[in-house]
């Protein structure tokens, strides 16, 4: 019971700490952690870097995945109390998402600290591969303590994109379910085929 309270009060910690509830609890036990996932409002901007003329995503509330000449994508992430020495299982219960096709996303710079300059907008070898971007939904973080309790965070990235056939999945909800093991091993999720 002290697990499940400690797993409530970070998670809560979490959710005010993001300005809107993105992630809510569904339902919690002693070995697993149910939670949704609610895309908050979203937009594209235009921005033309020499002739060629790419979308932004703009997302309320979001980092941003700065691998530099990536495509540039919004994430969120949030953080979970986990028992020691957990194995991390997820499974997406349920998922909604939107499609936009023939869309050009903008590259990533990666974490400058000035204002980017039209030549660090560069196309890396991800634009010259046939796959979404990135690979999984879901991913954890490296695990910390917290007093007595193991933490660990999740990052959920809603926006997927493959710029060979310049198709954008973007998933407006889910819920994910988060089971606990015995031993150690983080597994990533994804959400649909990546031949989709």
């Amino acid at each position: 019971m002290r697990f499940i309270l400690s797993i409530f009060l970070v998670f809560i910690v979490s959710l005010i700490g993001s300005a809107k509830n993105v992630f809510t609890i569904v339902n919690q036990t002693d070995s697993s952690l149910t939670i949704h996932f609610t895309l908050p409002q979203y937009g594209f901007t235009q921005k033309q870097i020499d002739s060629i003329v790419y979308q932004t995503i703009e997302a309320a509330n979001s980092q941003t995945i700065a691998f530099k000449s990536s495509p540039e994508l919004p994430k969120y992430s949030t953080s979970i109390l986990i028992p020691n020495n957990a194995n991390l299982s997820f499974s997406i219960i349920d998922s909604s998402f939107s499609e936009y096709s023939n869309i050009r996303i903008i590259p990533s710079t990666g974490s400058l600290k000035r204002i980017p300059l039209s030549s660090d907008y560069k196309e890396g070898k991800q634009y010259s591969i046939n796959e979404f971007y990135p690979s999984v939904n879901i991913s954890t973080g490296l695990q910390y303590q917290i007093n007595n309790n193991k933490g660990t965070s999740i990052a959920l990235m809603p926006f997927r994109y493959n710029p060979v056939s310049k198709k954008l999945v973007v998933i407006t909800e889910m819920t994910i379910n988060i089971a606990y093991g015995s031993t150690l091993h983080i597994q990533s999720q994804n959400t649909y085929n990546n031949d989709f």
